[in-house]
């Protein structure tokens, strides 16, 4: 199973969804779980597990953001504040916490998913077009580090995130397991550290790309001035 699984990744024959659904069932046909019986309730349990719906929940609230214009709305606000027009160091830590906070209950690839696009457009970035100013260039990259960053640090400052409930239920089942038992990482307890620290991961990455990625001159005019936003921000909000 192992080897035709990791064939099946490698070549791409099949997608990637559909090879990563195969694994329990194809354990379960070839009874390839320890001692070969009963492999259905050990191969197949995991598909259920609340790590999956909470990735699932997640991107789906990425999705919806897509679809209904909720990203480009926030981009309209975020560039819009006072303290963001004309100053891009401001925007750069405004995108920054804004991606930190929203990660506190998106996963880290939804987060991107949503954020990638704006940090583009923001640059001034066309597709199939390489960005001709260097600043530009800088710009981009610096905000891209800062936010993934917050991102991955965001995605691990609560027991929301589905690595972090993960994590959290593996330690905790291996303490059962050597006899420590009653042990539960509360959500306040984890959040009384997580966030605190995902600040200062947030903050040290806004330092560090302050000298070495500079922010440049401010790029997001053109962004405010296409129709596709102007339309999408003026309108009514969707049922969605």
């Amino acid at each position: 199973v192992l080897c035709l699984v990791s064939v099946l990744y490698l070549s791409e024959a099949a997608p990637l969804p559909v090879t990563g659904l195969m694994i329990g069932p194809l354990i379960t046909v070839f009874r390839a779980c320890k001692g070969g019986k009963k492999c259905e309730t050990v191969a197949l349990p995991p598909y259920f597990e609340d790590v999956i719906f909470l990735l699932l929940g997640s991107g789906f609230l990425a999705t919806s953001m897509q679809l209904h214009g909720v990203d480009q709305r926030l981009v309209q606000w975020m560039t819009n504040l006072p303290c963001a027009r004309g100053n891009p160091m401001s925007l750069r830590v405004i995108l920054t916490f804004t991606a930190l906070f929203m990660a506190f209950v998106l996963s880290a690839p939804a987060m991107m998913a949503v954020f990638l696009p704006i940090l583009l457009n923001l640059s001034g970035a066309e597709t199939g077009q390489m960005l001709a100013d260097p600043s530009a260039e800088l710009m981009l990259k610096g905000n891209i580090f800062c936010v993934l960053y917050a991102v991955l640090a965001g995605c691990m400052s609560t027991k929301l995130s589905p690595s972090v409930v993960a994590a959290t239920n593996i330690l905790e089942d291996s303490l059962r397991d050597d006899g420590i038992k009653h042990v539960e990482i509360g959500l306040l307890q984890y959040c009384a550290v997580g966030i605190p620290a995902a600040m200062l991961v947030t903050l040290l990455g806004i330092a560090v790309t302050y000298g070495t990625l500079p922010s440049g001159a401010a790029q997001h005019r053109g962004l405010l001035a296409r129709p596709s936003l102007q339309r999408t921000c003026s309108a009514r909000w969707s049922w969605g």
